[in-house]
């Protein structure tokens, strides 16, 4: 298999993850009362506003790192990595407490932590098929 194959299957596999991910978060969404959907949206609007901010800024200092730093381009995609995982992690960490203090039943909030799950083994698959690239590395 060539390099632009390898990374096309690559790509499929991660663009039907993504789907998987949203049939599932429609699931468990069709699981709610009318009222815990209110809560629901109400409780997130002001996350919906501020979550741009740290990714901008992060794309921002990936920017200006390499323009700075051409030499250490390894280095700086690995940082932006190793912050981009962090952010998720404290995103989702985040919206589960939200989940929580709304009071959204535990059942919601498994299959919404299940959705989030498999969207990021999507966004890893994704990100390390376009990073790695096994025909430099002799495999």
């Amino acid at each position: 298999m060539d390099q632009g194959t390898w990374q096309f299957a690559w790509l499929i596999v991660s663009l039907l993850l993504i789907v998987g991910s949203r049939v599932m978060s429609e699931k468990a969404l069709t699981a709610l009362s009318a009222s815990d959907k209110a809560r629901l949206v109400d409780g997130f609007s002001k996350q919906r506003i501020y979550i741009l901010v740290p990714v901008i800024a992060l794309l921002g200092l990936n920017y200006a790192a390499i323009k700075l730093a051409p030499e250490r381009t390894t280095e700086i995609v690995a940082a932006v990595v190793a912050l981009t995982v962090a952010l998720l992690i404290a995103g989702n960490v985040l919206a589960v407490r939200k989940l929580r203090s709304l009071g959204l039943p535990g059942s919601y909030i498994k299959k919404y932590l299940a959705s989030r799950a498999v969207s990021l083994v999507a966004m890893m698959l994704l990100v390390g098929s376009v990073l790695y690239n096994p025909f430099a590395h002799g495999a």
